[in-house]
């Protein structure tokens, strides 16, 4: 990815690491989360300390929302260059985008259908046309057989090819009213998905979770990148933004908790989610500001940690095969209260090393891939270090 420039000449390198940094941070909760969700369930009110309730819960039991995170952070990196002045061409940027999610997506998807071979043959054709056409979620097909978290990252896919679209709609209606109008429509989606098909223990459903029912997280995100760099008055309120952001995503965490345990009603998850989506997209403003939270900046630019989040794509689509895989040849899930789970940590990241390697970013160096050393850019406002390759 070419070094993008904000409007006070700063190298987008800083946003990239940081941006790197939360995706790292949402990977390590949706492993945390499909490795011990079944142990950590919400419990209600009534069955709870009130200390457990309101501080311990609401972080144990949150893990999923890694999910809602990517998605905002999706909609904020792929719209930063067009509020920047940058050009979408729809042919090109669906190409770009192509190559970068189809080719790992498709092998994994392979690996799935050679998994479902023992399904008869229309079975195995209706499983080949879903994968092949990205055809979820869907009734009766919410969670892909193989390798249920699919789900999200074809809601991933669409996002890119509903992109253009979104732009289009701006281009006649113009951006705010766009994303605003949007944001409103998917929040009625999303409402009545749980109105009609609400299950506290499992938080998603073929309607709110559907890409109309998401999109309003990906727009959220979208709505940040634009005030970013149309609305100047954000980058003088970084302390704000901030505590904003505190306020936001603790009480969401919380509320969102107490639905899952059953003890808020099911269609107000909806104002939840958008306000967990809109406490994301503040952490993103504040953290756009160095100065307004350095100590969190510079635990999400720790190398490692960029480096997790760089490889999320390939972390994210193979760890629940290698974790049924292990559970399956186990016999039962609680090995992962066992050194095996540091094991199958261990795999997993060599597995991801070498498809974000040779399948993601064939055609980058090994040293800016794995951040082994730093390199070098010209000169562009003082000394710049080259972009990090970024999803």
């Amino acid at each position: 990815m070419p070094p993008l420039l904000d409007h006070g000449g700063r190298s987008a390198r800083e946003t990239v690491d940081f941006i790197n940094g939360l995706r790292g941070i949402a990977i390590i909760m949706v492993l945390f989360h499909h490795a011990y969700a079944e142990f950590i369930q919400p419990i209600a009110v009534q069955q709870s300390d009130l200390t457990t309730y309101l501080f311990v819960q609401p972080l144990l039991t949150g893990g999923w929302l890694g999910v809602n995170i990517f998605f905002v952070l999706s909609g904020f990196v792929l719209f930063l260059p067009i509020c920047k002045g940058d050009v979408l061409v729809p042919s090109e940027f669906l190409q770009k985008r192509a190559r970068r999610l189809l080719p790992l997506y498709y092998l994994n998807v392979l690996i799935c259908l050679i998994l479902s071979m023992d399904h008869s043959t229309p079975e195995l054709l209706q499983r080949a046309i879903t994968y092949a056409f990205v055809l979820f979620p869907r009734p009766g097909w919410f969670f892909p057989p193989e390798n249920p978290p699919l789900w999200s990252l074809g809601v991933e896919i669409w996002y890119s090819a509903l992109l253009p679209f979104l732009l289009l709609a701006m281009g006649r209606a113009g951006i705010r009213k766009t994303l605003l109008w949007t944001i409103g429509f998917s929040a009625i989606i999303h409402a009545i998905g749980l109105a009609a098909l609400h299950d506290h223990k499992i938080p998603l459903n073929v309607i709110s979770d559907s890409l109309p029912g998401r999109l309003s997280d990906f727009c959220i995100g979208m709505l940040a990148a634009y005030g970013w760099v149309r609305v100047p008055a954000l980058k003088r309120h970084g302390p704000l933004l901030l505590a904003l952001t505190v306020v936001l995503l603790a009480s969401m965490l919380l509320a969102i908790a107490a639905w899952r345990a059953g003890d808020l009603p099911p269609w107000s998850q909806t104002f939840w989610s958008l306000g967990f989506a809109a406490g994301v997209a503040c952490l993103i403003l504040a953290l756009q500001q160095p100065a307004t939270a350095p100590i969190v900046r510079r635990a999400l630019e720790f190398a490692p940690l960029q480096v997790i989040g760089m490889m999320c794509f390939s972390i994210y689509i193979w760890h629940w095969l290698l974790l049924h895989a292990v559970t399956t040849l186990h016999g039962s899930a609680d090995w992962v209260f066992t050194g095996k789970f540091g094991v199958y940590l261990v795999l997993l990241l060599l597995i991801s090393a070498f498809s974000y390697r040779f399948i993601e970013f064939g055609h980058v160096g090994v040293t800016k891939l794995f951040l082994i050393a730093p390199t070098r850019l010209p000169r562009l406002a003082g000394r710049q270090r080259d972009a990090r390759p970024t999803r």
